[in-house]
């Protein structure tokens, strides 16, 4: 059987994610991607746009397990970034890896899920969960190959999220609390990262 490239596999799982997100400024539906302004280039039109597409990745990843079993290939699996997603971005907050600059920030009230520091938390998610895959890769002796990113996020990071999360509250809640639309399940200005964490 001939492999399957996952450029194919993602397209396929992003059908008809144009008609979820937030509408452009043109009146079409954007997908998973959101604006934060300390991104924004005057004259650069979309510099301050950061695509997630959380859904379509995730179901990428749902899909390459059963096409693997099935015995085809999927190739160029490095393509897929971690997912910013709140058990992944809730497991950074909980052990102090990321914290929230003014911690009024995280308090009972609902953030949207376009807002500037959902944006921002999900978009450090993505960056430090990559980090923290080289570290598990290193310290287990793996390769990428031997220990892609999605076994990392369901075997390690997402479940840890969740129990950490369970632990600390609860109701099992993330750290923030974000209003979801059905889309999601430079330098930052509301968040940093603890020193000395990777």
């Amino acid at each position: 059987l001939s492999p399957v490239c996952l450029g194919s596999l993602r397209r396929a799982a992003s059908i008809n994610a144009e008609y979820m997100g937030p509408k452009h400024i043109s009146g079409v539906r954007r997908g998973d991607m959101w604006v934060h302004s300390a991104f924004l280039i005057e004259g650069q039109i979309a510099s301050d746009m950061i695509p997630f597409h959380k859904l379509s990745q995730w179901l990428c990843n749902t899909l390459i397990e059963a096409i693997e079993l099935c015995g085809i290939k999927v190739t160029d699996l490095t393509a897929l970034t971690a997912l910013a997603e709140y058990r992944n971005g809730g497991l950074l907050i909980d052990t102090g890896t990321l914290k929230l600059k003014d911690p009024r920030y995280q308090s009972e009230r609902t953030w949207a899920v376009g807002s500037e520091l959902a944006v921002e938390w999900r978009a450090m998610t993505v960056m430090m969960i990559d980090e923290l895959a080289k570290i598990v890769r290193k310290r287990l002796g793996k390769t990428e190959a031997e220990l892609p990113l999605s076994n990392i996020l369901e075997g390690g990071t997402w479940r840890a999220g969740r129990r950490l999360a369970k632990r600390l509250r609860k109701d099992g809640s993330p750290p923030l609390k974000i209003r979801l639309d059905g889309t999601v399940f430079k330098r930052n200005r509301m968040m940093e990262i603890k020193k000395d964490s990777f």
